[in-house]
């Protein structure tokens, strides 16, 4: 009985650790963090960057965001990122650009495809661009192509 009690309270003081508040400077860092990823995620098609989750290390958050857009990424995007805070500031500017341009380039879209993207500037207004094919959105507006065929011999 004093073994089960002994491991629930060892739970607990781990659940506790895990839902303690941040520190000041650790929460302006990962808020930073999510900042910086905000405009590639709206780049691909995402409302912004995941807020970071409970218990979740700062080195892992960053992490969790970079593979969010690391396939976007041409140099980076079959690359295993290691936990180490010099490497993530090094490639994390470098996949979060490559995120941020591949909406804008051509051979990501098919035929007949066209997105949109919204994103904000910077006091807060909500911008829409459109890329892909062009000819989707003036479809409805072309003429019917009529065709007639003379000369036909019995």
């Amino acid at each position: 009985m004093n073994t089960e009690i002994e491991k629930l309270k060892m739970e607990v003081a781990a659940l506790r650790a895990k839902t303690t508040p941040l520190c000041e400077g650790l929460a302006e860092e990962y808020q930073q963090a999510q900042l910086r990823a905000d405009g590639a995620f709206q780049a691909v098609g995402h409302d912004g960057a995941p807020a970071h989750l409970l218990g979740e290390s700062l080195t892992d958050y960053r992490l969790r965001l970079l593979r969010g857009v690391q396939s976007k990424s041409s140099t980076w995007k079959s690359v295993e990122l290691p936990r180490r805070q010099d490497v993530l500031n090094v490639v994390e500017p470098q996949i979060y650009a490559d995120a941020k341009n591949s909406v804008t380039d051509p051979a990501n879209y098919k035929p007949g495809e066209l997105k949109q993207v919204v994103s904000l500037d910077q006091t807060g207004r909500r911008i829409t661009k459109f890329y892909g094919d062009n000819s989707v959105t003036w479809a409805p507006f072309q003429p019917k192509v009529n065709r007639y065929v003379t000369g036909f011999s019995k």
